[in-house]
């Protein structure tokens, strides 16, 4: 599982791990699709403050995400102090009901509900220690989360300092070259005016632009080339407005303005919660309070199933007051225990509470003062980024102002490089010429004498022979071939153009190089005059280097002298503490010192080498020759004398030391012959105690051996009840997905309902407005159709009324086989629920019963071997009564897994007749709007065709109105049409379906309403002869003296009085024989006759249903 904190209420959300190989993005749109966070107001922090980027994945943070070290998330907006979620107390009651045990009489019953109560009141107490623990952990991870803003908030004052620093170091830069900057500009236009008289040369335009090599009639400028074809192209970097815009005042405002936005970060009121480290080791300590509280309701607990069962086994009621009265204190006692840890509890809610308020308080500044750094960030960026466009376009300023001068100079320099690879090359030549005389005469001379040794016995004695030197090079590389072509003609052709800048235009001389020599007699005298003066050089630097190196011989000598002086006064005080390393130390300085004299050796065999190699080079020179020797007389002597010296002193020194170190020794061999003795003494006396420690070691080991079985069985046991439970997650898991599932086809379902019902509700508003027309319509057709015929009339409605008696019949079957349907597979479901569950609880029994017999197996064994000594039967004791513990936990589990299993089949039950109430009423709601929208489409249908009726004899009827015979025969072909019209819509609504509405009818009714509308206002203004007031039937009234219309009803079973009015007007039983009505009503609706009849009298009746 990810382990999200959410440190504003404090509260541990857990996502699926797949999410932690996923980007930081889709996690917080996880958080917001199951808790409702707005993304914009998520932060996700790790500890330690780094902020989680939203591209990254979420294992890229290494350990973070588990629930030792959760991701802290912050809930920006929440402006709400909400209170932390616990569980609400369950034991409101307990008081009462431990008084209630108190009351009993003493008997056996009450026994065993008093131990009953006290193991309810030891459960409650666990299930609130274990909240209090959650509530001190959860403040714990809210400080961390803390922290971990804090932490934030430091590292980007701290990145947005070194920002400012850089910024400020940039504009300090900027402010010191100012001053140079603004000659820069001055100088602008008059550069300007110097660069549009320099002329471009045309070598350098074939070099460097072959487009205006061709264009070469026109004199090009070094401006015209700068500007690239643009007039004016350089005053888009001329920036004298932009320069006085940054100055000191500008820089003293932002440092201003930053510095108050960091003293608003420095603020610890806000920064540091005050005392929240003392309260939270307070609590701490109430948790070791809560923990020694629950311990001893454990024990109390404990001793009443003990006392239950020794009551038992003893079986004597003389002793029930007095057991009763004790366990009566016991019950008082764990009573005031649990009411010390219900208070525990709500202290530590308190303190949640008291603390995710300041929290919610203070995360809103936390907020503010980064947004104000972020906003001076962008703004430091924003000036940063023009101050560095600002140096660029002075640097081009500057760049400017040297063009002239550089640009000359760099004319000169091509011609004074030409100048010197020409001279070179004709050096280089004429050297390669004499090397190669040379090495060629070399290889002649070595040829000619190993082709003497070749062929001798001596040959191998005289390795490399056969070497000769390598072949000088004969051709030089080029060099300066890349130079443009300028010549001396194109610099004098400047000097004319710019005759105040002709100093600039003057080429300095060529370096002489040395001289060459082409015979070899020259080569010969010049080799003689430098062997010469090389050899006296040579002689006068080998006086002067012995002179130099006999004093500083003489100065190595005297301190080398001293130094043994000095050791021989300090010998006989460092004899009696030497030691091994002491004589170490006078052997490595024995060594030293023969190397120094070796080195001096060295020095001078080097001196006699250089002065043989100087009477050699020297023996042409007699007066040199005995200046030599009779300088190497001196030095020998002077040397020999020196090393005889220096050798005596040194055999003097050692022959001294040895006789020390010899005493030396002698008193270290004494004391390392008693260090060997107390050496001994001591080993004899470890050995000793490490075979005791061994033996007790062993002893140790065997009854580790012991415990381990012991733990080893136990942990079998732990390891099935944790396959179990992971077996029982994995149900609960797969029942929670069945239930997500059914909860989406519900959301589904919801979403269609809430459509239809839009539709429905749409379509029942058109109805009811197509029915105010219908109504009105009729009337107008009762008042046009009274004077011809009222017989007729009537039969319509009455086809009309049994048509929709046959729909809702027919939705009425429709709606019973559904339900029947819906019942049965609602019956199959939770038939199949309870056979799972059955099944499943019956396995876990068994599984529990092998474990409990397995248990009491192992506690007969170790019965039976713990009659052997005391200490064993102590052991025995104490593990049985751990086993009995065990067992009492098994069963306690037992009754939890038994208790969960019911509780989650009565959930699923219960969901599941939920949701099939739901699709039920949703069926039924389905079924109506369907059916309105049939009816609806049917009613159109029939309305459009007695619309169409209507129109055609509109105009007969107003082509015929004076004829009487002839509105007759018009009104019977009306009325034959409307019967036609009457049955096809029988039959179409005898084969329609009121289940189901096909999806293509949905779009078309809202149009068909809109059309059927305009043309009921059509019929509505249709001209109707209005009948004469004697022969005037009454369809809105039933007063004394109306002529009304009579007919038969099927439902009431009885003649009433047809009126548009909600009441209804039944026929006096009398009046029935006086006006000799038939008792039978008519057969078929095609039957039914409508009768005129004249209101005598009325009197009013209630009517109750039976």
């Amino acid at each position: 599982m990810l382990y999200i904190f959410l440190v504003n209420t404090g509260q541990m959300m857990t996502f699926d791990m797949n999410l932690a190989l996923d980007t930081v993005d889709n996690l917080k749109l996880a958080i917001y699709e199951q808790h409702q966070i707005p993304i914009c107001d998520q932060v996700l922090l790790i500890s330690g403050g780094e902020s989680l980027h939203p591209t990254d994945r979420v294992c890229k943070y290494s350990s973070a995400g588990t629930d030792t070290s959760p991701i802290f998330l912050f809930w920006k907006n929440q402006d709400d102090k909400l209170p932390v979620d616990v569980e609400d107390d369950r034991d409101e009651d307990m008081r009462d009901r431990v008084a209630s045990c108190l009351h009993m009489e003493p008997n056996f019953n009450n026994i065993f509900s008093r131990t009953e109560m006290a193991f309810q009141l030891f459960e409650s107490d666990k299930i609130n220690y274990h909240t209090c623990d959650k509530l001190v952990h959860d403040q714990h991870l809210q400080q961390q989360g803390w922290a971990s803003v804090v932490a934030n908030l430091e590292d980007i004052v701290s990145s947005f300092k070194n920002k400012f620093k850089i910024f400020e170091q940039m504009y300090g830069d900027f402010l010191k070259n100012k001053p140079k900057f603004y000659e820069f500009l001055e100088c602008f236009e008059n550069d300007k005016q110097l660069l549009s008289r320099i002329p471009l040369l045309k070598s350098l335009c074939s070099e460097n632009n072959p487009d205006l090599k061709s264009d070469s009639s026109e004199e090009l400028a070094l401006l015209d080339w700068i500007n690239c074809g643009k007039e004016d192209a350089l005053n888009d970097v001329y920036c004298f407005d932009e320069l006085n815009h940054f100055d000191q005042e500008k820089l003293d405002d932002l440092r201003m303005n930053f510095n108050s936005t960091l003293k608003k970060c420095e603020n610890d009121q806000n920064v540091v919660i005050k005392g929240l480290e003392d309260r939270l080791f307070a609590l701490d300590k109430l948790m070791m309070e809560a923990k020694n509280i629950f311990d001893k309701q454990g024990i109390l607990a404990k001793s009443f199933t003990q006392t239950q069962t020794r009551m038992m086994n003893i079986n004597d009621p003389s002793i029930l007051p007095d057991l009763c009265s004790n366990m009566q204190e016991q019950l008082d006692m764990m009573l005031t225990n649990h009411s010390s840890i219900i208070g525990i509890k709500n202290r530590c809610m308190k303190a949640k509470n008291e603390l995710s308020n300041h929290l919610i308080i203070r995360l809103p500044w936390i907020v503010q003062v980064q947004e104000e750094l972020v906003r001076n960030d962008e703004f430091l960026v924003i000036n940063g980024h023009r101050l560095q466009r600002l140096c660029d376009h002075l640097s081009i300023v500057e760049q400017v102002n040297l063009t002239p001068k550089l640009y000359l100079n760099s004319v000169v320099e091509v011609i004074r490089r030409r100048k010197f690879s020409e001279s070179f090359q004709k050096w280089s030549h004429s050297v390669s010429q004499m090397a190669r005389e040379i090495i060629d005469t070399e290889i002649e001379k070595r040829h000619e004498f190993t082709s003497k040794l070749d062929r001798h016995f001596l040959r191998k004695f005289f390795s490399g022979m056969e070497d000769y030197p390598q072949n000088f090079t004969y051709e030089t590389e080029p060099i300066d071939q890349a130079l443009p072509p300028i010549t001396m003609n194109d610099l004098d052709y400047l000097k004319l153009k710019l005759p105040d800048l002709s100093l600039l235009l003057e080429v300095p001389s060529p370096v002489p190089l040395p001289l060459t020599f082409n015979d070899q007699e020259m080569i010969h005298k010049s080799l003689m005059s430098e062997s010469t003066t090389t050899a006296t050089a040579a002689a006068t630097t080998a006086v002067t280097d012995c002179g130099n190196r006999n004093d500083s011989i003489e100065h190595e000598i005297t301190k080398s002298v001293s130094t043994a002086s000095k050791i021989e006064t300090q010998n006989y005080g460092m004899c009696t503490s030497l030691s091994i390393n002491d004589i170490d130390h006078l052997q490595a300085s024995n060594m030293s010192l023969n190397k120094d004299v070796e080195a001096k050796n060295q020095i001078i065999d080097d001196l006699v080498r250089r002065l043989e190699a100087a009477e050699e080079r020297c023996r042409h020179k007699d007066k040199l020759i005995h200046e030599y020797t009779s300088l190497n007389l001196r030095v020998s002597t002077f040397l020999n004398t020196i090393r005889s010296q220096v050798f005596q002193e040194m055999k003097d020194n050692i022959i001294e030391r040895s006789m020390d170190h010899s005493k030396c020794s002698k008193q270290l061999f004494t004391q390392l012959e008693q260090i060997n003795e107390n050496f001994q003494n001591d080993k004899q006396r470890f050995e000793n105690k490490l075979t005791e420690r061994n033996d007790y070691i062993e002893q140790i080991e065997s009854d580790v051996s012991t415990l381990r079985e012991q733990l080893y069985l136990k942990n079998v046991g732990l390891e099935q009840l944790s396959e179990q439970q992971k077996n029982e997650k994995a149900l609960i898991l797969s029942q929670l997905c069945e239930i997500e599932e059914l909860k989406e086809t519900v959301e589904k379902l919801n979403n269609e309902r809430s459509q239809r019902n839009t539709a429905v509700f749409d379509l029942s508003e058109r109805l009811n407005q197509l029915k105010l027309d219908l109504s009105q319509s009729k009337l107008d057709f009762i008042k046009m159709f009274e004077r011809f015929s009222s017989a007729e009339i009537p039969s319509f409605a009455d086809r009309f009324q049994a048509n929709i008696e046959k729909i809702y019949k027919q939705n009425e079957e429709n709606i019973k086989t559904i339900e029947k349907k819906l019942s049965e597979q609602k019956d199959l479901q939770v038939q199949r629920l309870r056979e799972q569950m059955s099944s499943e609880h019956k396995n876990e029994l068994e599984m529990l019963r092998h474990r409990f017999k397995f248990a009491i197996s192992t506690t007969s064994i170790e019965r039976t071997s713990s009659e052997t000594s005391l200490e064993k039967v102590q052991l025995d004791i104490v593990d049985q009564s751990a086993q009995e513990k065990e067992i009492q936990r098994m069963k306690s589990t037992l009754a939890e897994q038994k208790a969960e299993h019911e509780q989650a089949l009565a959930k699923t039950i219960a969901d599941h007749s939920e949701t099939i109430n739901n699709l039920k009423q949703q069926i039924e709601q389905m079924k109506i709007s369907n059916e309105l929208e049939t009816q609806t489409n049917d009613q159109l249908k029939h309305l459009e065709q007695y619309e169409s009726i209507f129109t055609k004899y509109r105009s007969k009827y107003e082509s015929s109105q004076t004829e009487s015979n002839q509105d007759e025969n018009i009104l019977k072909e009306l009325f034959e049409e409307i019967e036609e019209v009457n049955r096809s819509f029988d039959a179409n609504s005898c084969t329609k379906s009121f289940i189901s509405l096909p999806e293509s009818s949905k779009p078309s009714t809202s149009k068909d309403f809109d059309t059927i509308s305009s043309r009921l206002n059509k019929l509505k203004n249709i001209n109707i002869i209005t009948p004469n007031q004697d022969d005037k039937i009454s369809i809105t009234s039933c007063e004394f003296g109306d002529n009304v219309l009579v007919y038969y009803e099927k439902k009431v079973d009885n003649y009433i009085v047809f009126s548009l009015t909600g009441t209804l007007h039944y026929i006096h039983s009398d009046s029935l024989k006086d006006c000799d009505f038939a008792k039978e009503p008519p057969s078929s609706p095609n039957d039914f006759q409508w009768i005129i009849a004249k209101v005598t009298e009325k009197e009013y009746c209630q009517v109750k249903k039976v």
